[in-house]
C-alpha cells in the first residue's frame, strides 16, 4: 500500500513540474515592451485623395532617427510619386519643418527625425500633389525612453534557479519516500521473521 502511494506522489510531482517546462509561462501574460531595432510604429492617415503611412522606430529623447513615409491613392492603394512632402513637428517649445526625400521606389519617401527632448509633440505632413495641397494630421507622438524588458540572460538565470530548486525538492521527496519504503519493508520482514520463529 505504502509503495503504491509513494509512486503516486512521485508521478504527481513530476507531472506538475513538467507542465511549466522551458518556453512555457503559466503565470500572468507578460506585457510586451519595445526595444530599439525590434519594432516599428506605423501611423496611417488620410489626406484628401491620398493615404499617408508613416513608419518609424520608437522615438527616444535626444536621438536622431531615420523614418519612412508612403503616399498612396486612398481608393486604389496605388503609390503616388513626385509628391512634395514636408513634416511639421511642434510642441515642448520646439517647432521644426522636415523635408522628405523621394526614394527610387515610387510613393516611398525618407527623412530623419531630429533629436527632441522627452515630451509630447504634434506631427503632421503637408503634401503638394501636382499643385493640390493636403494635410495628414498624425496627432500626438510621444518622445520617451524605451522600456527595456529583462535580458534573455536574466530570464534564463531566473529559470535555471527555479529548475534547480524544483529538482532539489523532488530529490528530497524521492529520498524521503525511498527511506519510508525501506523502513516499511524492513518492518514487514521483521514481523515475518518473528512469525516464523514463533
Amino acid at each position: 500500500m505504502l509503495p503504491a502511494f509513494a509512486l503516486f506522489l512521485i508521478a504527481l510531482f513530476v507531472a506538475a513540474t513538467s507542465e511549466a517546462h522551458e518556453g512555457h509561462d503559466h503565470g500572468e501574460e507578460q506585457v510586451e515592451t519595445t526595444q530599439s531595432g525590434q519594432a516599428m510604429i506605423v501611423r496611417v492617415k488620410r489626406a484628401e485623395d491620398c493615404e499617408v503611412t508613416l513608419k518609424h522606430p520608437p522615438i527616444e529623447p535626444d536621438k536622431e532617427l531615420s523614418a519612412r513615409l508612403m503616399v498612396t491613392k486612398f481608393e486604389t492603394n496605388e503609390p503616388v510619386g513626385k509628391v512634395k512632402v514636408v513634416l511639421v513637428i511642434e510642441g515642448n517649445g520646439f517647432q521644426n519643418e522636415i523635408p522628405v526625400t523621394e526614394t527610387s521606389t515610387t510613393g516611398l519617401y525618407e527623412f530623419n527625425l531630429p533629436p527632441m527632448q522627452q515630451g509630447d509633440y504634434k506631427l503632421k505632413a503637408r503634401l503638394d500633389v501636382a499643385g493640390n495641397l493636403a494635410i495628414a494630421n498624425f496627432g500626438n507622438i510621444q518622445v520617451k525612453p524605451l522600456e527595456i524588458e529583462p535580458s534573455a540572460n536574466q530570464s534564463l538565470w531566473a529559470r535555471t534557479v527555479l529548475i534547480v530548486i524544483g529538482t532539489l525538492f523532488l530529490l528530497a521527496v524521492v529520498v524521503a519516500l525511498i527511506a519510508l519504503v525501506v523502513k516499511f519493508v524492513q518492518r514487514e520482514r521483521s514481523v515475518e521473521d518473528e512469525t516464523v520463529t514463533v
